[in-house]
């Protein structure tokens, strides 16, 4: 019985690569099944900056690995040489670094966020949910828990966290020379939305309007900031008024076309307008950025901010890591109780 950890992230794989193979909704459920076919355990995670797998197998290590892109080919169609070069595979001690590194955000793109280690756990909870965990990943992952808190306890990780919602909200104050007197627009209405609106109104965002397929949704979450909701159907017509647009939804398409942009754009008397796409798949097609006066961030290009915070921060990665180092040395008895 070995541990491994596979997967692709931003640091091997840009975002066309990692919106092909992102899964969301019923689908998780469905990769994870396909996945406990073959695996005696596993835990199954997708976000927007890394597709995993947690689990443990039995025999050939190379079998394990080709399997498992194998099935990831056949879910993104991607190939199968595509995702052998952009993907990584840890066995027992490695990949118990691997993960307890992930959930504690020091291999997020910025380093102290919070918001992997509640993804983890939502993950970690479908597989209970669906039996897929047993004897090894159980009290495997219970201590990665333990390893987050005692991390977050004990050093400044987490201290002034900047979320990507807060770095786009950073980034749109620079652009603009502040966000007073500005009108924003989101499109979505789901968590990273909220966050970006809260950053929004703590960066003094004068006006906020929020647009979503579901008209209601959009209303409670304008109503969390005194702003306007707009019907998805007429949102281009609003956009021409608006100074930035961030838009982060599930949408497995673009919900903006280029030839609306440069509609858009004809109606604001040349007055430029930001885009910053938060979504995978993204929301927004790559092409506007040849359109006069627009300017488009994605994910990936939020990096750069990044990187910022963690030459900030690494003084406190170096106390977090030897915590780690602690904890794998306790992991040392649960290898030998298990006989992994």
């Amino acid at each position: 019985m070995r541990i491994f950890a596979f997967g692709l992230s931003h640091h091997t794989a840009g975002i066309e690569i990692r919106e092909q193979i992102a899964v969301s909704g019923d689908r998780n459920a469905e990769v994870l099944s396909s996945l406990h076919d073959i695996f005696q355990e596993v835990v199954f995670v997708s976000t927007c900056n890394r597709t995993e797998v947690y689990g443990v197998f039995k025999g050939h290590h190379g079998e394990a690995k080709d399997n498992l892109i194998s099935i990831f080919s056949q879910y993104s169609q991607l190939s199968f040489e595509t995702l052998e070069e952009k993907s990584y595979f840890f066995i027992d001690h490695e990949a118990v670094r691997h993960l307890f590194r992930v959930i504690s955000s020091l291999d997020s793109m910025v380093v102290g966020e919070n918001q992997i280690t509640g993804q983890i756990k939502s993950a970690y909870n479908m597989a209970v949910k669906h039996h897929t965990t047993g004897k090894i990943l159980h009290p495997l992952f219970s201590h990665a828990f333990s390893v987050v808190k005692g991390i977050k306890t004990n050093t400044g990780i987490s201290k002034g966290a900047v979320s990507v919602s807060s770095i786009a909200v950073d980034l749109a104050e620079n652009i603009l020379n502040g966000l007073d007197n500005k009108t924003a627009m989101i499109i979505g209405a789901g968590k990273i939305s909220k966050l970006t609106l809260k950053y929004l109104v703590s960066h003094g965002c004068s006006t906020i309007l929020v647009t979503n397929r579901s008209f209601e949704q959009a209303s409670r979450l304008a109503k969390e900031c005194s702003g306007k909701a707009i019907r998805f159907d007429s949102f281009l017509k609003e956009m021409q008024q608006v100074d930035i647009v961030i838009s982060s939804t599930s949408a497995p398409h673009h919900v903006i076309s280029t030839q609306q942009v440069i509609d858009v754009m004809n109606e604001r008397d040349s007055r430029p307008l930001l885009f910053i796409d938060l979504a995978v798949p993204r929301d927004i097609p790559e092409e506007i950025r040849e359109i006069d006066g627009v300017f488009l961030y994605t994910i990936d290009d939020l990096n750069i901010v990044a990187e910022n915070n963690l030459a900030k921060r690494r003084a406190e990665v170096l106390k977090a890591e030897a915590l780690i180092d602690q904890h794998m040395v306790e992991l040392d008895k649960f290898f030998l109780t298990n006989r992994i």
